[in-house]
């Protein structure tokens, strides 16, 4: 047997052992995508996994042998991808579901500081529930209108994020909210902590537990 086709048996064997192995990574990356939060019609199957990996290695197969060994060390590289990664490399525009929900809580403080409740009540379900001490909202317009009630009444409002928990649908947010209010001139500090529910990104559910004893 020649050098030369020694070499490509070689190549090609180890790019087979990769691809077997590979194939209990890609159950793996599978189950780490339902994980991390893609979005439910863009969420790959397995079988399109299976379909694209198959052919993968069909066109490494006829590839060149010079290079079916550094292909072979790449897939390698592959089963060492970390979440974030394999989401990127299933679809580089989706974001981790941490991303969205980060960005949704900076959108609710922004549209508190800017007295929006129009951008306020975006990102609430049609039947959500908001809780307040003392006080509860059901549906997007009764939402609203208490925002509104509490525009009316402070300005310079300013929210500071400070920790943002998720599990599943489920998440707790942490932040500090400052505010002046318009008749007395007065300046207070709240700290809140929120506990809130996702359904289709929605939110459904805002309860909000503040101590309003922090000195400004």
């Amino acid at each position: 047997m020649s050098t030369h086709q020694q070499k490509s048996d070689d190549a090609q064997l180890s790019i087979w052992k990769m691809i077997m192995g590979n194939m209990s990574s890609l159950h793996k990356m599978f189950q780490l995508t339902k994980g991390v939060g893609l979005r439910n019609e863009t969420q790959p199957t397995m079988l399109t996994c299976t379909v694209i990996l198959g052919a993968i290695a069909l066109a490494i197969l006829s590839y060149s042998t010079f290079t079916g060994s550094a292909v072979a060390a790449n897939l390698h590289s592959c089963s060492n991808l970390s979440k974030g990664s394999i989401i990127a490399m299933l679809s580089p525009d989706i974001k981790p579901i941490e991303s969205t929900i980060s960005e949704l809580i900076q959108r609710q403080a922004q549209a508190w500081e800017t007295a929006d409740s129009d951008k306020l009540i975006a990102d609430f379900a049609e039947d959500s529930v908001f809780i307040v001490p003392g006080s509860r909202f059901r549906g997007k317009q009764q939402i609203k209108a208490a925002a509104e009630d509490y525009f009316a009444q402070v300005t310079e409002t300013k929210i500071t994020v400070n920790t943002i928990i998720l599990q599943g649908n489920k998440g707790a947010v942490e932040w500090i909210w400052r505010q002046r209010n318009k008749e007395t001139g007065e300046l207070s500090k709240v700290e809140d902590a929120i506990i809130f529910e996702l359904d289709q990104g929605k939110i459904t559910y805002w309860r909000e537990y503040m101590d309003n004893k922090s000195k400004v």
